[in-house]
């Protein structure tokens, strides 16, 4: 077990600890997308990783911490651990309309690392093939959160923020440079993306990969998915996700929710300002 408490940490390697252990605990996983998304990965019964080293990554400044070698072995697909997240809807959901989330608790979270020792490569057609990666190659699998850092680079005034908690690295003035610590590759962040409240699936390699990955999501692990609307979907959208997913998938009518604030959110959608049509690539 890892010290209790943020302020407890005393090195880089209890920080990682704390961290992969609190991205352990969450009773809930919360991955904001829409309807393409969501049929994407029922589909093709796989989660795609995004490469540490991916121009794509929402947040580039990311490539400043940790190391750059050890990045290049890192892939993850984002989670967030905290309840419903307007802005997340925001960032992930577009288009409002066809915005969703796929919630994951704990077991199936479990049930996809169990089952994540073999990793699969991903054709540039998007399809996955058979061929992969045994776990001689891939060195870990893990849910990790992620660290927020605040101040300047390897300053004293730097603060690191977890949940809502709060470490100054001027208490704790050998934690300073955390911002190069390999270790924390792909475990800290700048504090402006601290509202996201990230959780991680990281597969490392031992060395470095350019491959496309995914890992496949056991059959079992589908049972337990739940599928959450965002408030602005409509009713015949629902029925429309639901039908298909009951039909198609053996989805379950109590795999579904509705927004808590379904009705109750007046928030523009980006394409209100847009003189184009969306289109889907």
């Amino acid at each position: 077990m890892t010290n209790n408490k943020l302020r407890e940490i005393n090195s880089f390697e209890q920080l990682r600890s704390y961290l992969i252990e609190r991205g352990n605990s969450h009773h809930n996983y919360w991955h904001y997308t829409n309807k393409d998304g969501l049929l994407g990965i029922l589909e093709s019964g796989y989660f795609h990783l995004t490469s540490l080293v991916s121009l794509k990554m929402n947040d580039l400044q990311e490539g400043s911490k940790g190391n750059f070698q050890e990045r290049r072995k890192l892939y993850e697909m984002s989670f967030a651990y905290s309840s419903e997240n307007m802005a997340m809807w925001g960032l992930y959901g577009i288009p409002l309309k066809e915005s969703l989330c796929v919630i994951l608790p704990k077991k199936a979270i479990n049930t996809i690392i169990n089952n994540g020792t073999v990793v699969y490569e991903i054709e540039n057609n998007g399809q996955v093939r058979n061929s992969y990666h045994e776990c001689g190659n891939c060195e870990e699998v893990f849910m990790t959160d992620i660290a927020y850092l605040n101040g300047k680079r390897d300053s004293l005034h730097t603060t690191i923020k977890h949940n809502n908690e709060i470490l100054k690295i001027s208490s704790k003035p050998q934690l300073r440079g955390i911002s190069s610590e390999k270790i924390l590759t792909g475990l800290i962040k700048n504090d402006v993306w601290s509202y996201e409240n990230e959780s991680r699936l990281i597969v490392k390699f031992s060395n470095n990969s350019d491959n496309k990955i995914a890992i496949k999501i056991p059959e079992k692990a589908f049972k337990d998915f739940k599928i959450y609307f965002s408030p602005w979907v409509k009713d015949e959208f629902k029925n429309n996700i639901k039908n298909t997913l009951i039909s198609n998938f053996n989805f379950e009518e109590n795999q579904f929710e509705n927004s808590k604030f379904e009705n109750l959110v007046n928030y523009r959608d980006l394409c209100n300002y847009c003189e184009y049509e969306f289109k889907r690539k």
